[in-house]
């Protein structure tokens, strides 16, 4: 996934961590590999408007990075799936967060102060079918 300024690219993995990856002049160098999850990350995205990044696991968990000097820092987790959370999208403005899990729902996050702090704002249960 590329970051909204194009100077990240993040990539995830089985292997439980997320690499974040500096892109300067065509050139790609690690910029950070991230170990916050406990098992295997299925999806990244960046915040549409800073250098957040999310990441959905079969940890049953969200996890957002932000930039720390020059490391990259788990800022957040979000629990409140019971099954792996196959996906998550940031709203347009980045201040609202979906996710949808295994366990057939959809949370929406909300981050009312712009901070970080995402809380819980909905959630819709059973409303997908396992194929």
């Amino acid at each position: 996934a590329w970051s909204a300024f194009g100077s990240f690219i993040a990539t995830c993995g089985r292997d439980k961590s997320v690499f974040v990856w500096e892109a300067e002049d065509d050139q790609f160098d690690v910029a950070a590999v991230i170990h916050s999850h406990t098992q295997d990350v299925k999806a990244v995205v960046w915040h549409p408007i800073s250098d957040v990044l999310a990441s959905a696991s079969y940890d049953d968990t969200i996890k957002l990075y932000s930039q720390d000097g020059d490391d990259w820092r788990c800022a957040t987790t979000l629990s409140g799936h019971a099954s792996t959370v196959w996906c998550v999208a940031f709203s347009a403005d980045g201040k609202r967060l979906v996710s949808c899990s295994d366990d057939r729902s959809v949370i929406l996050w909300e981050d009312k102060a712009g901070d970080l702090n995402f809380q819980q704002a909905a959630k819709l249960e059973q409303v997908h079918d396992r194929p």
